[in-house]
């Protein structure tokens, strides 16, 4: 059997690894690993870049290993002995090199062939001697043939970066934001004003990098559409007792006659947990609700038990999101999304202490600044921007960073990224309510309006957010690998 891997990140190394480590491989099997960065498992997160970006979970939270939760402290241990802990945020290239010495070995595995080169383009192919079942055409070129392989998994990684404002190829737009070691060659601090356009853990890792790297003539301007940040993440809650209830276990006792819960249900339930708990969420949202620079101020004085509380309490509850999203009914579902994601979200991700502390000491001596309720962010006649905001003031960046995020609208990303579009030409997936790819769960194969259920074809990483939700961690990527070759070994009988 002739199987393809495209992407040789975290989902994409723990695929390869898991084919091995669940013995899904044959002796006549052939294995070819699409990956054009010189370092495996690393992707665009972890590559090579400054030290001064950071991890945003602890060091005890981000093992590969689903046998050893210690691996990547003990990693840390052997190769950077007593410099971290095991709650405290790591470089991420320092995490690259640990994914990188987990998943290289696999590579000199007898079936694997590595093939240092980008996917461009992959379309379906008819078998003639199985009409029912597709193989697959992967091309990194779209000028010459491309090699048929009988499954690929799709581990593809981040989609491209989002240009919200249309500014791409404006002089003075730097459209990504990434290797931020890259960035002062675009910039003379001496005279240009410096914007960055966003409040996401990218753009605070810009916003560091640059602090520390230069200085600058003007204040450097965090640009936002609304208050621009989340929580605090302080340290490890170990007071009192926290309850979360959810489980597997939970759900199957809640399921209807249709086999779904209902979202009433499981808002029951999380209002129990945090009583039984005692965490007070009104109280929660009053002084920490609106990730203004106030909250953040009265975070970094002292630690909020409560907060503290509750953030541990989405911490037990994360690893049961992915489940309890999809056992929802339909319009549970979309209910969920429409009106729950952004508060879930707001207080799932958090903030590095340390990080915030130098950016709060930036805002107090005045070399950082925030304009808030940008409404215009248009063209200069000349380089760079104009931003306006709701309140009719007018600002100028000669410099102007995207840290918006990524593209999360599939259509809109199929014009950007050619395999992306390749995929939807051929009908081997479709976008779901939610706008990123509808796949079976737990099985990861797209869905297509000709094909149906495209088997042999899987699919990871940030273009199944809302099915696998959330996504954003490691452990959720290199779950994903594993679960992935699981439905391959289903499918083929292995």
């Amino acid at each position: 059997m002739k199987i393809a891997i495209v992407g040789m990140g975290v989902a994409g190394g723990n695929t390869l690894r898991s084919l091995y480590e669940k013995n899904a491989v044959r002796p006549s099997d052939e294995i070819h690993v699409y990956e054009d960065r010189l370092t495996p498992g690393v992707g665009l997160p972890y590559q090579p870049d400054d030290d001064r970006l950071i991890l945003n979970s602890f060091s005890m939270d981000v093992s590969l290993n689903p046998d050893d939760p210690d691996e990547y402290v003990k990693f840390l241990e052997e190769h950077y002995p007593g410099r971290f802990g095991r709650y405290e945020f790591t470089p991420r290239m320092i995490f690259g090199e640990y994914a990188t010495q987990r998943f290289a070995p696999y590579l000199e595995k007898e079936e694997v062939q590595w093939i240092k080169k980008r996917v461009t383009r992959l379309t379906p192919i008819l078998s003639d001697h199985h009409p029912d079942k597709l193989r697959f055409c992967v091309q990194v070129d779209q000028n010459r043939p491309g090699e048929i392989y009988d499954a690929v998994f799709l581990a593809v990684g981040h989609p491209p970066y989002a240009d919200y404002y249309g500014l791409k190829g404006q002089p003075g737009y730097i459209h990504e934001p990434f290797p931020v070691s890259h960035l002062l060659e675009q910039i003379d601090p001496s005279k240009d004003r410096v914007g960055i356009v966003g409040s996401s853990l990218t753009a605070l890792d810009v916003m560091e990098y640059l602090q520390e790297s230069a200085s600058f003539a003007y204040p450097l301007t965090f640009y936002t559409l609304h208050e621009p940040f989340a929580t605090v993440k302080d340290t490890l809650y170990e007071g009192d007792e926290v309850f979360c209830t959810f489980d597997d276990a939970w759900i199957e006792a809640h399921r209807l006659p249709s086999g779904k819960i209902a979202l009433d249900d499981v808002l029951a339930q999380f209002k129990k947990d945090l009583s039984d708990s005692q965490i007070h969420l009104d109280y929660i949202m009053e002084h920490f609700g609106t990730g203004s620079l106030y909250e953040v101020h009265q975070q970094l004085q002292q630690a909020d038990e409560q907060l503290l509380k509750f953030q541990y309490y989405i911490a037990l509850l994360s690893p049961h999101m992915t489940a309890i999203v999809n056992a929802l009914d339909d319009r549970g579902r979309r209910h969920f999304f429409e009106t729950y994601r952004p508060w879930y979200e707001y207080f799932h991700v958090q903030l590095s202490k340390v990080k915030m502390e130098k950016i709060w000491k930036g805002y107090l001596n005045g070399t950082i600044r925030f304009v808030r309720e940008i409404v215009v962010i248009e063209p200069a006649k000349d380089k760079g921007v104009v931003i306006k905001t709701a309140h009719h003031r007018t600002y100028h960046a000669d410099v102007l960073i995207n840290a918006t995020g990524f593209e999360t609208r599939l259509s809109y990303a199929a014009a950007e990224d050619p395999l992306i579009h390749s995929l939807l030409e051929a009908d081997l997936m479709m976008p779901s309510p939610q706008q990123d790819v509808a796949i079976t769960w737990p099985g990861s194969q797209p869905l297509s309006r000709t094909y149906g259920v495209v088997d042999n074809l899987y699919l990871s990483g940030f273009w199944i957010g809302t099915t696998q939700y959330p996504n954003n961690n490691v452990q959720r990527a290199a779950q994903q690998g594993a679960r992935m070759v699981d439905s391959f070994k289903k499918n083929n009988h292995r």
